[in-house]
């Protein structure tokens, strides 16, 4: 240790935020959605059979679970960060590149038994949460159901998102963290919630999962060779 060490640097700091963006980001989309979501079922709900409270709450509901899921991708990734920073640094790219297959294809399995109980036992599941109606009962399996159809594709989003930001590639990292929840899922709710009606507000949680999934395997195709420094 010596006292220079001490001394902040602007420039090392920088770098330090910028790397910290993406993260950042992602907490203040969260707050963007759930006020978008507030808003448009309520607006739609009470043009239906359901009204705006059953939605209100059951979606809110869904949501909550979609969010322990995205906590299950995001911790995985997030959990061998320093493991990508330390050995793409030391330039051993061969265990980068098996690290992020590895926690892939592990988050998406473990996404996928999580969607196979979401389609087979909505019920008991929802009941955990207090039971209700007959109408709510029907809208919130209805909404567990559709919303969380694309879940699987979760993991290819957090884990590439996180992968970007370990390897140093900020700008990469925080697209990849807006595009789940601002670039696909914010249209998708205003957009089908207009064309479709309530119903429409439940595709858009798959469309998004599934197009900001898609949108991060095809990022780090494109980067793939050129982060590697292979021809």
């Amino acid at each position: 240790m010596r006292k220079e060490y001490l001394v902040p640097r602007l420039q090392i700091a920088g770098k330090i935020a910028s790397l910290g963006a993406a993260s950042f980001i992602l907490q203040i989309a969260l707050v963007l959605v759930m006020a978008t979501v507030n808003n448009v079922l309520v607006t739609y709900g009470e043009q239906s059979k359901y009204g705006a409270d059953i939605p209100l709450a059951t979606l809110g509901i869904t949501m909550k679970v979609s969010q322990l899921l995205t906590c299950i991708a995001v911790g995985l990734a997030t959990g061998i960060q320093p493991i990508y920073g330390y050995n793409y640094g030391c330039g051993k790219y061969d265990r980068v590149k098996k690290l992020y297959k590895w926690a892939l294809i592990d988050s998406t399995l473990i996404l996928l038994v999580a969607l196979c109980i979401f389609q087979i036992f909505p019920k008991q599941i929802i009941n955990i949460f207090g039971q209700e109606s007959d109408l709510y009962m029907e809208y919130a399996v209805k909404c567990f159901r559709i919303f969380l159809l694309g879940c699987f594709m979760i993991g290819a989003n957090a884990v590439t998102g996180v992968f970007f930001q370990s390897i140093g590639r900020p700008v990469q990292s925080a697209f990849l963290s807006l595009s789940r929840q601002i670039v696909f899922l914010i249209p998708g709710l205003m957009i089908l919630g207009y064309l479709v009606g309530l119903e429409g507000l439940l595709w858009a949680g798959p469309i998004s999962d599934i197009s900001a999934g898609v949108i991060s395997l095809v990022t780090a195709g494109v980067y793939w060779k050129k982060l590697f420094g292979e021809e």
